[in-house]
C-alpha cells in the first residue's frame, strides 16, 4: 500500500518543475529585454549629447571665426589708413623740402644740404606713393575675401549644414541610429545679419576708434617763440602751425591730409591781421564707387575735422585738396557680419539653441528577435519599435576666467559681440517644444 502511495506523488514534483521553468523562461526574456533596451538607451542618448554638443561647438567656431574674421577686417581697414598716411606725410616732407630749398639753395653750405634733403624727400616719396598704390587695392581685395568667406562658413551652420554634421556624429557612434534636427527654437539664422548700407557705420566707428594716434591726428607747432602771437610792434615773429590727420569722409572713402604753413601778424591801422604763407602741403584720397566727393570733406563719419587743417592752414589745404594723390582700388567699408542686436531677447547675454533627436533603428528585444511566442511574449511596449532620445546644445559668450588669463586690463565684464572669439558650447535641457517635435518624429519615422 505504501509503494503504490509513492508512485502516485512522482507526478506533482514534474508540474511544480515545469512552472518553475516557464517562470525562468520568462525572467530569462525580461533580463535579455530589459538588457537590450538598457544598453540601447544609453547609447542613444550619448550620441544625441554628442551630436547635439558638435553641432553647437561648430556655431560656437562659426561666430568665432566671424570675431577673427571681422578683426582681420578691421586691421586691413587700418592698413589701408596707414599706407595712406605715410605716403601724404612724406610727399608733404618732399614739397617743404622743396619749398625751403628754392630760398636756401644759394647759401653756402646750407644749399648743399637742403638740396641733398629735398632729393632724398623726392625718392623716399615716389617709393611710398607707389607702396601705397600697391597697399590699399591689395588690403582691400583681402577684406573682401574675409567678408565673403564669413557667407560661406554661415552657409555651413544653416540646417542643411547641421544636419550633416549631425549624421557624421550618430554614424560614427553607431551606422544604425538615425538623426534629425529639431527646428523648435533654432534661431540661428536670425542670430545674426549683414550689416550693409549706412549699418556699417558700426565697423566704421571700431576701425576709427582702432587708429594710432599718428593715424588719427599729426599737428605740431614748432618752434614757438614768444613774439609770434602778437603784432604790438607792427609785426610779429611767424608762428608755425603743423596739422594732419587720416580718417573717413564717408564709409567708402579714405582722406589723408597734412598742410604746414606760416603764420604772420602784422599791424595794418589800428588792427592786427594774420597772413598764411604755405609751405608744405600733401593729400592722399581712396573713394569707392558710391562715393561722389571730390574734395576733402570737413569732417568724417564720427565728427572728426581732420586735425583742423582746413581750418588752422586753409590756403596750403586747398594746394593739398588740388594737388592730392588718387589711390584706385577701395571699396569701401566692408559688409561684415555682427549680432543682430534687435532680435536678441537679451542683447547682455545672448544665446543660441540646437538640438538634435537620435532614434535606434530597432531594439532586440525578445519579443523583436522571436525568442519567445505566444503566452510568452512580453510585450516590451517600444513606439514603433525603437528608442530615441532629444538632447539639446546652447551657444554663449564668455570670456576665459582670470585664472586662465582672459581677465580684462580694466576689470570690466565683456559683453557679447562679434569682435571677440570667446563663443562657446554646453550641453542644456531640452525644452518641452523641442521634446514634443522628438516624440511627433519618432512617431513617423
Amino acid at each position: 500500500m505504501r509503494a503504490f502511495q509513492r508512485e502516485r506523488q512522482r507526478g506533482h514534483a514534474l508540474l511544480f518543475a515545469l512552472f518553475l521553468m516557464a517562470a525562468a523562461g520568462l525572467g530569462l526574456f525580461f533580463l535579455f529585454s530589459a538588457g537590450q533596451i538598457t544598453a540601447d538607451k544609453a547609447r542613444v542618448t550619448n550620441t544625441a549629447d554628442a551630436a547635439a554638443y558638435s553641432g553647437a561647438l561648430w556655431r560656437a567656431r562659426v561666430l568665432n571665426y566671424d570675431a577673427y574674421s571681422n578683426r582681420a577686417i578691421v586691421a586691413n581697414e587700418i592698413g589701408i589708413a596707414q599706407a595712406m598716411t605715410l605716403s601724404s606725410w612724406v610727399r608733404y616732407i618732399k614739397i617743404l623740402a622743396q619749398n625751403i630749398n628754392q630760398y636756401t639753395q644759394y647759401i653756402p653750405y646750407i644749399g648743399q644740404i637742403t638740396s641733398a634733403i629735398a632729393t632724398a624727400a623726392e625718392y623716399a616719396s615716389t617709393y611710398t606713393d607707389y607702396a601705397a598704390k600697391v597697399a590699399v587695392p591689395a588690403r582691400d581685395v583681402y577684406k573682401q575675401a574675409l567678408a565673403g568667406s564669413q557667407e560661406i562658413m554661415h552657409a555651413s551652420a544653416s540646417i542643411v549644414g547641421m544636419k550633416m554634421v549631425v549624421d557624421s556624429v550618430t554614424q560614427a557612434n553607431d551606422p544604425a541610429f538615425r538623426a534629425a534636427v529639431v527646428l523648435s527654437g533654432d534661431d540661428f539664422t536670425s542670430f545674426t545679419r549683414r550689416y550693409t548700407d549706412n549699418d556699417r557705420n558700426r565697423l566704421a566707428r571700431v576701425v576709427l576708434d582702432s587708429r594710432d594716434g599718428f593715424t588719427r591726428d599729426r599737428p605740431a607747432s614748432p618752434f614757438p617763440l614768444p613774439l609770434s602771437n602778437t603784432c604790438w610792434i607792427g609785426f610779429g615773429i611767424p608762428e608755425f602751425k603743423k596739422r594732419g590727420a587720416t580718417s573717413l569722409a564717408s564709409l567708402d572713402r579714405w582722406d589723408a591730409v597734412d598742410t604746414h604753413s606760416a603764420h604772420l601778424k602784422y599791424r595794418r591801422r589800428w588792427s592786427c591781421r594774420s597772413r598764411e604763407v604755405p609751405l608744405g602741403w600733401a593729400g592722399d584720397d581712396a573713394a569707392g564707387s558710391n562715393d561722389g566727393g571730390s574734395s576733402f570733406a570737413r569732417n568724417d563719419v564720427i565728427g572728426g575735422n581732420f586735425g583742423n587743417s582746413a581750418g588752422t592752414n586753409g590756403s596750403a589745404h586747398s594746394y593739398a585738396n588740388s594737388e592730392k594723390e588718387e589711390l584706385n582700388g577701395y571699396s569701401g567699408i566692408s559688409v561684415v557680419r555682427e549680432l543682430d542686436y534687435p532680435k536678441l531677447s537679451n542683447r547682455d547675454d545672448p544665446r543660441t539653441r540646437f538640438a538634435v533627436m537620435v532614434r535606434t533603428s530597432a531594439t532586440r528585444t525578445a519579443d523583436k528577435v522571436n525568442l519567445n511566442e505566444g503566452r510568452m511574449k512580453l510585450g516590451d511596449s517600444l513606439q514603433a519599435g525603437s528608442i530615441a532620445s532629444v538632447s539639446a546644445a546652447e551657444v554663449y559668450f564668455k570670456r576665459p576666467e582670470p585664472a586662465l588669463g582672459g581677465a580684462r586690463a580694466d576689470g570690466k565684464e565683456e559683453l557679447a559681440s562679434l569682435y571677440n572669439p570667446y563663443w562657446q558650447a554646453r550641453l542644456v535641457a531640452p525644452t518641452d517644444a523641442e521634446r514634443a517635435e522628438a516624440l511627433a518624429w519618432k512617431s513617423v519615422n
